[in-house]
């Protein structure tokens, strides 16, 4: 499930910009996922082969494109 998304560059401190499903336009998910038991040790980042991107809109349509891609082509929300 793609739950967040940096935008450009990380500032010179501190974590680069959080942006929300509602904020980049997530569809809505094809099933519910229930609550994990506990919380994971370790989490995995997916991660595209595209060019970076830096602005707010740009980073926006590529994550779009990313969940479209997975949903539409695999049959999964991510």
């Amino acid at each position: 499930m793609y739950s967040l998304v940096s935008i450009g560059n990380p500032p010179a401190f501190g974590c680069p910009s959080i942006i929300s499903r509602s904020e980049w336009g997530a569809r809505a998910p094809t099933q519910q996922n229930s609550r994990l038991p506990t919380t994971p040790g370790h989490v995995y980042i997916h991660h595209g082969a595209s060019e970076g991107c830096y602005s707010e809109p740009a980073c926006i349509k590529m994550v779009q494109s990313y969940q479209n891609y997975q949903m539409d082509s695999h049959g999964k929300e991510r």
